[in-house]
């Protein structure tokens, strides 16, 4: 009974949050949108400047729920930052998201999944100081193969490294390698949203690029990738920084910067 009322009760908090931030005919139209995975849909909603489009009977409407709805991505600065690094971007809704309430920062999205990208790129062609990366994150430069999820949809991946360059791997970059690229002083906000590949990411050079990020916004996988999650935690625990949890994300400061 208790569970019942449980989802009823989310169910009426997610349709009251579509007509809020899309308006009613809008907000009900996608609330209860069931539609083919190969058709694009326009969303324009209040809080950005721009419409964007998402992929119907993918995972999509539920990014828009945990950026927009939610706010996972809704932080809480002593600074305006000037520097965001979307690592594992999908569709580019937290670039979005970013680039709306910090509308004079750049971003630099990575995202290695084709189709994602693609959208991420059409998402994103009306904002200024956006750049756009088809590659994989990781600790140092080799071959990524994508590996597919069981229900081989494009949200579900993730990367392996390969000697062997064929036509299902992409280029991987390190962070220090976009810091050097881009030229970049500071990395005000690293987000990471990775799939699993945080444990090589912490696990390797971390010592490059840490001094130049202030704050890390991650999103751990322990739940399909068991210890995961331990090489972030060893960086953070030999270095400065205060944490907390907001969402499904970790937030994690550097002080003394």
């Amino acid at each position: 009974m208790k569970k019942n009322i449980l989802k009823f009760l989310m169910a009426v908090n997610g349709f009251l949050s579509h007509l809020i931030n899309l308006g009613f005919k809008d907000g009900f139209k996608l609330y209860f949108l069931k539609t083919n995975e190969n058709k694009e849909y326009n969303v324009n909603l209040k809080c950005t400047k721009h419409p964007f489009y998402i992929r119907g009977n993918t995972s999509d409407k539920l990014v828009i729920d945990q950026v927009f709805y939610q706010k996972d991505y809704d932080i809480s600065l002593d600074f305006e930052p000037k520097t965001i690094l979307d690592c594992g971007a999908n569709i580019g809704l937290a670039s979005i998201f970013f680039k709306n309430k910090y509308p004079n920062s750049t971003v630099i999205a990575i995202e290695p999944e084709k189709s994602n990208f693609e959208l991420l790129t059409k998402n994103l062609i009306h904002y200024k100081n956006f750049y756009a990366e088809q590659k994989g994150l990781w600790s140092e430069s080799c071959y990524l193969e994508i590996i597919q999820g069981e229900d081989n949809l494009p949200w579900s991946f993730y990367v392996k490294p390969t000697k062997i360059k064929t036509d299902n791997t992409i280029d991987a970059i390190s962070i220090f390698e976009i810091i050097e690229k881009y030229n970049l002083k500071v990395i005000d906000i690293l987000k990471i949203d990775i799939e699993g590949a945080e444990e090589n990411l912490f696990e390797k050079n971390v010592e490059k690029w840490l001094p130049y990020v202030k704050v890390i916004i991650i999103e751990l996988h322990d739940r399909f990738m068991p210890l995961s999650s331990r090489p972030f935690f060893n960086v953070l625990s030999k270095n400065k920084f205060s944490i907390y949890f907001k969402g499904e994300n970790i937030i994690a400061t550097q002080i003394d910067q």
